[in-house]
């Protein structure tokens, strides 16, 4: 009987070890609004392409100022490179990039949400460089406009003021992947 008890409370106490030491990983998608996005950010810079290398899929920005924050005046380096969920990600963010276009990125010193004309990526700093980790088309939902129309939008929302942006609709997540789902106006404060 002693036996039979110590068997059972050993099998008890080795599940529950394994239980502690299976790591479970999990995606929870939140949409942020555009407020969010603004309060996370420790910096917000309007920054302009300079230099693009469409071999290496490499993209090169200039500050042209900073919207919320003080990030360094140094050159933005973003390495596009092939990464992505999908290989229409650095696609889409190549086709778009040409010397003198503006973009926002949205950056809390280690990883970065960038805004160009009708999409969004995200990138984590690795040295110099920020490298692409995969597009945000989720974040269509949040905002999905020019750039020169997010500027005005930012400032509202860093002066505590309500702003109505263009966005996505949220219903099918496959034509937020492609940007083809519907625009709406949606409050961002």
């Amino acid at each position: 009987m002693i036996h039979m008890r110590l068997n059972w409370a050993l099998r008890i106490a080795v599940c529950a070890l394994l239980c502690l030491a299976i790591r479970c990983f999990a995606y929870i998608e939140a949409g942020f609004t555009l407020g969010k996005v603004c309060s996370e950010s420790l910096n917000i810079q309007l920054v302009e392409v300079t230099r693009i290398d469409a071999e290496k899929n490499l993209i090169l920005y200039k500050k042209l100022r900073d919207l919320k924050g003080k990030a360094p005046d140094a050159p933005i380096k973003h390495n596009i490179g092939q990464r992505g969920f999908n290989p229409r990600e650095p696609r889409n963010i190549m086709a778009w990039a040409r010397v003198g276009k503006k973009a926002v990125i949205f950056s809390n010193n280690e990883a970065s949400e960038t805004c160009i004309d009708f999409y969004w990526y995200q990138c984590a700093k690795e040295g110099e460089w920020w490298s692409l980790n995969h597009a945000e088309p989720y974040l269509l939902r949040t905002y999905c406009g020019t750039v020169e129309q997010l500027i005005p939008a930012v400032n509202t929302i860093l002066a505590d003021r309500e702003a109505i942006v263009t966005a996505m609709d949220d219903g099918d997540k496959e034509k937020l992947h492609v940007r083809e789902g519907k625009l709406v106006r949606q409050r961002a404060t």
